[in-house]
């Protein structure tokens, strides 16, 4: 014995293949609504980054998965100590993920690994101790208005490409913060510090 499957309306009876066309339709404006909403989401409030370098490290590791998240800088608030991921200047494609060191109207003194701001030792416990980047000559660095100074947490020899090498970075420069770490799972999973 077969047994026939029907579809059936809320008032029992068959639908008819112009409400079928109508479903069908409306299913597929529905999809077209969530993509262009998920595109929206990733351009202009969060999107997934992997931390490609050991630049940040200990902060974050190769592999890292994380949230970058974009509307924090809606108003262009950015704050000392921040992780942000940005456009370098010798704009290659890749995007940087380093520490906003340095403000606008900041002077910046690094001597013997040592970080000052504005005259005072930064304190700096995410560097995992003593900085070891070391080197002969002292830089010292006013920023200027509009723009930030941006380090990696790895500050052994030429282990971040940095403010160090290519200077100061504007805003615009700024994509978003990295706030959230989704993967790996265990101690490093949560907010980013």
């Amino acid at each position: 014995m077969k047994a026939h499957i029907k579809e059936i309306t809320q008032e029992g009876k068959l639908p008819s293949p112009h409400s079928k066309r109508l479903s069908a339709r409306r299913s597929n404006m529905e999809l077209v609504l969530v993509i262009v909403m998920a595109l929206i989401i990733r351009q202009f409030f969060f999107s997934p980054t992997v931390v490609q370098g050991t630049s940040m490290h200990p902060t974050l590791e190769p592999w890292d998965f994380l949230v970058e998240n974009k509307w924090n800088l809606r108003n262009g608030e950015v704050e000392r100590g921040m992780i942000v991921i940005l456009d370098p200047p010798h704009d290659d494609g890749r995007e940087f993920i380093k520490r906003v060191i340095g403000l606008p109207g900041d002077t910046i003194h690094i001597v013997d690994g040592v970080v000052s701001v504005n005259g005072k030792r930064l304190d700096e416990p995410y560097v995992g101790g003593v900085a070891t980047w070391t080197d002969t000559n002292p830089l010292t660095v006013v920023v200027p208005e509009g723009e930030y100074f941006v380090m990696g947490d790895n500050r052994a020899y030429m282990q971040s490409n940095d403010s160090r090498s290519f200077g100061t970075i504007p805003l615009k420069a700024i994509k978003g913060q990295a706030t959230y770490r989704y993967f790996p799972f265990g101690e490093s999973f949560g907010p980013i510090k």
